[in-house]
Formats: C-alpha cells, sequence, structure tokens
C-alpha cells in the first residue's frame, strides 16, 4: 500500500548535472601554480585571520551513500540490509554515480529533484515501510521498539488511542527528521493515521512511514531559518549533531547524540570535543573514510582489463579489479585506522595487501589477506596496482596517470583537451617505447602548456606495467614486428611552485611528501569532501590549517580528519543558503 499522490509533496525541480571534466584551469602555456591557486596565503606556516571562514552548503540532499546509511540506521533493526539495498537499487544511475557524491559535485547540484528521483524515492519508502510493519507485527526487540518508537505500546494495544500514537509518531519523527518534531507535525502524522480507517494499524504506520521517508526533512540537512535578514545563523544543537553525524558516520545522528543535543552540549566546545571523539570511535566512521578514499581514489574507475591487455598472464580480469578496489581499502583503512598513521605512511609505506592469487602474481608475492611487506620500490599508495591500472587495454597510460597525480594529488586543476586536439597530434613510430610516442604525440607547442608538466609525472611510474607489475624493459609489438626498451623513469615537473628533477617514482613521491602541496591537497579533498562543496569551490585559509596537522610531526591522518570538526565554522552557515 502506497502514499496517494496528494502525499508526494516532494518539489521537482527541472536542471540537469553538467559532465565533469578533469581539467579546468590551464592555459596554453602552464603557469607555475600560484600560492592562491594552492589554497596557500602565503605559506603552509600561514595562519588563518580575521572572521569565519563559512560555506555555503547548508541544505543540501542526502547523497545516495547517506540516504542507504540512513535507511540502515534507522530501519536495521526491523528490515533487513537486503531489503533496504534491494529497494535502492531503483534509484536512477545518475543519482547513484553523479549528483550524490561528495567530492566530485557541487552540493547545490543535489538539492534538486528529477521526476524519476521522486518515483524512486517513492518505491523505496513503501518497500522500506511496509518490511518495518510487517516486522512490528512480530514484536521485535523491545530495545530497537523503545529505540524506534518510544515504547511498545503500538505493538501491545489493539487500537492504540491518541496518547500512544502521539508517542509512537513523535519518536519516529524524532529520529527520522533529526530534531523534535512541531506539534503540528505530529498532528499531521496522527491525521494520516487515522484517514486510513479501512485499514490495521500496521498498513497505517506503513504510510506513517512512507510520508516520513519521503519529507524534505528527511532527504535534506535543513539548516535554519530563512527570514532573509542577512545573519549568519548559527546552527542549533540539533543541526549540528546532524552535520557531525554525516560527516564522521556518514548517516543520522545516534540517540545518543540526539539526547546530547536535547542537553544543549553540542554548542559547548569542550563537550563537543569529546563527542567528535566517541563518534570516530564508532565503527561506522570507517565507512565514511572509505567513501572519502573511494570518491578521492576513482575507484570505482579502475578498468577491467580487457583479454588484449592481460595477454599470457592468466589473470582473470574480474578478478584483478575486485581484488585492486579491495587492496586499496584494505590499505588505506590500515593507514588511517589500524596504525594511526600519517600522510608519510599512506604515500611511502611498502606494505601490501595481495588479497588475491590475481593480486599476489602481479605483486609477486604470496597471497595474504592482511597487510604484508612488498619490495622496497614498492612504494605507497601510488603503487598499488589500482591505482596504475587505468587503461582497459592493459597499456600502462603515463598522460592518465600523470594528469591523475597532478589533479588529485596534488590539486593543480588543468583544462580540458581542445576539440581540434586531434589535428594537433605528432606522428610516432608504434615499435618506439611508450615513452618516446607519447612525447612525439604531445610536441605540439599548443600540447605542451599542459602536457609538459602531466607526462612527466606518469613516467616516473614508467618501472610498473600496465597491470602494476615491476619491470625494467618494455616489450613493443606491431605487426608482427617487436622491439624491447628499457625503462627510463628519470624526469622534471613543478611541485610546490618550483621545477624538481626526480629519478623515479620512489623519488617523486618523496618530494611530493616532504613538500607542502601534496599534504595540501589531501587536506583540501577532504574538506571539500566533507563540507558537500565539491571541487568547484573551497576555502583556502580552512583546509591549509588541517593540511599543517597532516604535515606535523606528530599528525595523523585521523587527527586531520577530526581538525575539520573542530573548526569554530562548523556551527554557523551563511545566511541565505537555500
Amino acid at each position: 500500500m502506497g502514499l496517494s499522490a496528494s502525499f508526494k509533496f516532494l518539489s521537482v525541480a527541472s536542471g540537469c548535472v553538467a559532465c565533469a571534466v578533469l581539467f579546468n584551469n590551464c592555459s596554453p602555456s602552464f603557469q607555475v601554480p600560484s600560492a592562491e591557486s594552492l589554497g596557500l596565503s602565503q605559506s603552509l606556516g600561514a595562519l588563518c585571520t580575521g572572521g569565519l571562514n563559512l560555506t555555503s552548503k547548508a541544505n543540501a540532499r542526502l547523497t545516495a551513500r547517506e540516504f542507504s546509511h540512513s535507511l540502515k540506521d534507522l530501519y536495521g533493526g526491523f528490515v533487513s540490509a537486503s531489503v533496504i539495498e534491494g529497494a535502492l537499487a531503483s534509484l536512477p544511475r545518475e543519482s547513484l554515480s553523479l549528483a550524490h557524491t561528495r567530492l566530485d559535485f557541487d552540493s547545490t547540484i543535489s538539492r534538486s529533484v528529477q521526476f524519476n528521483e521522486v518515483e524512486a524515492y517513492g518505491a523505496i519508502s513503501e518497500t522500506v515501510a511496509n518490511a518495518f510493519a510487517a516486522k512490528l507485527k512480530d514484536f521485535p526487540d523491545a530495545g530497537a521498539l523503545t529505540a524506534m518508537l518510544g515504547g511498545n505500546c503500538f505493538v501491545t494495544e489493539a487500537r492504540p488511542g491518541d496518547v500512544c500514537l502521539r508517542k509512537s509518531y513523535g519518536a519516529l519523527a524524532y529520529r527520522m527528521y533529526r530534531r523534535p518534531p512541531t506539534v503540528d507535525e505530529v498532528e499531521r502524522l496522527l491525521a494520516i493515521h487515522k484517514d486510513s480507517l479501512n485499514a490495521d494499524k500496521y498498513e497505517a504506520i506503513s504510510l506513517v512511514a512512507q510520508y516520513l521517508m519521503q519529507s524534505p526533512d528527511f532527504l535534506y540537512k535543513v539548516e535554519g531559518p530563512f527570514d532573509g535578514s542577512g545573519q549568519v545563523y548559527a546552527l542549533n544543537d540539533f543541526e549540528i549533531a546532524t552535520r557531525l553525524a554525516y560527516g564522521i558516520i556518514g548517516g543520522p545522528p545516534p540517540n545518543w547524540l540526539l539526547t546530547s543535543a536535547a542537553n544543549g552540549e553540542l554548542v559547548k566546545e569542550e563537550s563537543r570535543g569529546q563527542i567528535i571523539e566517541r563518534l570516530f570511535a564508532m565503527p561506522e566512521a570507517e565507512r565514511t573514510t572509505r567513501d572519502f578514499y573511494d570518491q578521492w581514489l576513482r575507484t570505482s574507475q579502475i578498468p577491467k582489463v580487457s583479454e588484449v591487455g592481460l595477454g599470457t598472464s592468466g589473470l582473470n580480469p574480474d578478478r584483478l579489479r575486485d581484488s585492486a578496489i579491495a587492496e586499496i581499502r584494505a590499505y588505506t583503512r590500515h593507514i588511517t585506522w589500524g596504525t594511526s598513521g600519517s600522510y608519510r605512511d599512506l604515500m611511502t609505506s611498502n606494505l601490501l595487501v595481495p588479497n588475491s592469487a590475481e593480486l599476489a602474481q602481479v605483486y609477486g608475492v604470496t597471497r595474504s589477506s592482511t597487510p604484508v611487506a612488498g619490495p622496497a620500490e614498492r612504494r605507497g599508495l601510488m603503487t598499488r596496482a589500482g591505482m596504475l591500472m587505468v587503461k582497459a587495454d592493459g597499456r600502462t597510460g603515463p598522460i592518465v596517470r600523470g594528469a591523475r597525480l597532478r589533479s588529485d594529488m596534488l590539486c593543480d586543476e588543468l583544462m580540458a583537451p581542445p576539440d581540434s586536439v586531434f589535428s594537433n597530434l605528432g606522428s610516432f613510430s608504434p615499435l618506439d617505447s611508450t615513452r618516446k610516442q607519447t612525447e612525439d604525440i604531445t610536441r605540439a607547442p599548443s600540447c605542451m602548456g599542459c602536457h609538459s608538466q602531466i607526462n612527466s609525472l606518469g613516467f616516473a611510474f614508467e618501472s610498473y606495467s600496465g597491470l602494476g607489475g615491476q619491470r625494467t624493459t618494455e616489450v613493443v609489438s606491431s605487426e608482427g614486428q617487436s622491439r624491447t626498451h628499457g625503462v627510463q623513469t628519470s624526469g622534471s615537473a613543478y611541485v610546490d611552485r618550483a621545477p624538481v628533477n626526480f629519478n623515479d617514482s620512489q623519488d617523486l613521491v618523496e618530494r611530493i611528501v616532504s613538500g607542502h602541496q601534496g599534504p595540501l591537497c589531501m587536506a583540501k579533498r577532504y574538506y571539500q569532501f566533507t563540507s558537500g562543496l565539491g571541487k568547484t569551490s573551497a576555502q583556502g585559509c580552512e583546509f591549509e590549517e588541517m593540511a599543517k596537522v597532516l604535515a606535523s610531526s606528530d599528525g595523523s591522518i585521523l587527527d586531520m580528519m577530526k581538525s575539520y570538526y573542530a573548526r569554530r565554522e562548523i556551527l554557523y552557515r551563511l545566511p541565505g543558503e537555500l
């Protein structure tokens, strides 16, 4: 039984999500990045000064993952994860892959709702609410019942009276809205229940739950009021609780956090610090950091290598891709959570997680589901197989490798190639090395503006094959002929606004780790992910302070993440943001 059309009140705004391009700001000749473009006021040591550095992120819609986590956290005691995941499959693909990510797109994009999303929300809410109501008939765990409905009167009373209904629906709305509902809101839920006189109480509560799941107060992280005064708005405790919960654990505030909000503990610095620590200690916090790494490192874009690319290796392409993604997750989890590791640890550790026969073969080590030491040359995040696999045909793709390093690890934004790019390509010999072919193809002046700062970064990793295995030579074949080349990995590029020379990937990574730009970029990407602003905007002063934590001798990645929530800016929003 679903809601009638009159209950489906989500506003549908027409619009489109612009396709994202990798680069946004590159001139015909490469310019040394300015301090401002890197987010530096003058240097990493510069301090933020002046008033609040606020961001415009109020009232963002829940991301697809936040929506999923919310349903599982709220209804998981009554509805199986498989039922919820099955229902979520009805969300349009673009909602799952584009508009609801937190790193690549500005939160304003995700505020409008397309018609097919309205229909999907309706179908999801009906499935989950019906399963919830069916479970209530079995008189579920008393603790789960009390947490959700404030007690068991709804189940024990054959025909719940108004007192019971107000208590039950008030408690349900409290969890769903992440704040105390108003009297009028509770009465509205009561009216929905009573309008279902021809239905039993379980069908009625299903309708109420559907109504709540489709409410903007559930689907959006509402921060108000919007009085047009033009004044900075100080968030109340419940709004702060919502920011902290979705930022740290990726889901709604648990009951204990709502209690803390009701007691006014969120606006107090000391108690808020304790709450932040408690949230980071929850197991759900790990799923949010996994979401961050998945988006920052583009794990969804790791290709399945074709049979041609696999050659005679005998590797299974699906298992190779899946295990490469799993290793990145296991590696980043171990560094971040298992060892409270630093940025240097992330970028230089030689620990591997060869969790499949395919990955063990690529690395030349014994299979293991836990971290094991690899060769000294297998240094850090950038030499994981999943980071090196960028071409489905199995080639090394130095342009893609270099572009991603510059964009994702150094935060330099370069523009997309012009439409005429293919008419400017240089000639090359198919029997030359990949490096020589790449240099020849991009030697035109119109290409070198950007490629002079992309190619060399990719060449540093030519000692790793397209599957991520180490190599010292490269065999190139064309039309029945083959030629063997020694791998060349040296080069030069701008890092930290200055040219640096390097011998190989280890040397390059050390230059990045020892400088300012690398730690600053990770802090910036986490800031953008957590704030919901995406890559289109960021407050340099704020993530500069986070980068200082990350770059300090005793600073960990977790310390950097926690520092975002310790800022006083977390307590405010800009005026007039809708």
